[in-house]
């Protein structure tokens, strides 16, 4: 019984020093290529704006119509930290913030691995991801796909653990997800099905899903709420709907029955 306490204690030893290496390599690959004196641009710009605005205002600027604010909203928070009267000082606090959720996100990615794989192949995993250059490009652009490829995998990693706490946990993850962008929204129908497929027999733990679902409208829903009062587009269901709505336009347009509705289109 011991031996095989100890043989755990030396894996998951084994485990964290494999982790904290192939982080910190991967921290200073990605600080070597990220330069203060170059200003945002594109996109990255946009989010770092929007950052500011909310940081200064306490609240979204008038007229604001665009969606997947959940990294601006993050981005405010680590602005007011910062008393410097240089621009491109916060612009390098959005680049390293970036760095910092394309780091971390090693560890539910191993997680995750090592429920399908074995544990080398999952470390493998994270090497391959860590290190892939198109990962670490993308990782200094400031943008948003940082932090939410962190909470997807997070999200996925808690959605198949054994531990049920956990993926309860998982819908709230799946909620923040969605604020930072609302194309999160379309998984918690196929997370519905998985679950109630995975604990089939478990019909205790199925009635489980509609506190999952609570959980995740109580993460959105509170934004929805703010955008909403204040006249704008709720960021979430508004371009869901927008969306099936243009589908159903260019249909009509395209249509030569009476039928101006094209169920696969739509879900396409």
């Amino acid at each position: 019984m011991l031996l095989k306490i100890e043989i755990i204690e030396s894996k998951f030893s084994r485990t964290i020093l494999f982790l904290l290496g192939v982080m910190i390599a991967g921290f200073i690959i990605r600080v070597n290529y990220v330069h203060e004196d170059i200003p945002l641009v594109l996109d990255s710009f946009r989010y770092f704006l929007l950052g500011i605005d909310v940081s200064i205002l306490g609240n979204f600027p008038d007229n604001y119509l665009r969606t997947n604010n959940g990294w601006s909203l993050f981005l405010a928070l680590i602005f007011q930290l910062s008393d410097s009267s240089n621009y491109l000082d916060y612009m390098m606090i959005q680049r390293i913030s970036s760095v910092f959720f394309s780091i971390i996100t090693a560890v539910p990615l191993y997680f995750l691995a090592q429920k399908f794989f074995r544990n080398e192949i999952a470390m493998i995993g994270v090497c391959f991801f860590i290190f892939s250059p198109f990962m670490i490009e993308n990782s200094i652009l400031g943008i948003t796909d940082s932090l939410f490829i962190f909470l997807l995998t997070s999200f996925f990693a808690m959605f198949f653990s054994k531990k049920k706490i956990t993926i309860m946990g998982s819908f709230v993850v799946l909620g923040l997800s969605t604020i930072v962008r609302y194309e999160s929204v379309l998984l918690i129908f196929p997370s519905i099905i998985i679950f109630l497929y995975r604990y089939r027999d478990n019909k205790n733990f199925q009635k489980y899903i509609i506190v999952g679902i609570i959980l995740f409208l109580l993460v959105i829903t509170p934004m929805s709420i703010w955008k909403s009062q204040m006249g704008m587009p709720d960021g979430v269901f508004s371009h869901v709907s927008g969306g099936i709505a243009t589908t159903i336009t260019e249909n009509s347009i395209n249509s030569t029955s009476e039928d101006r509705v094209d169920f696969l289109r739509g879900v396409i």
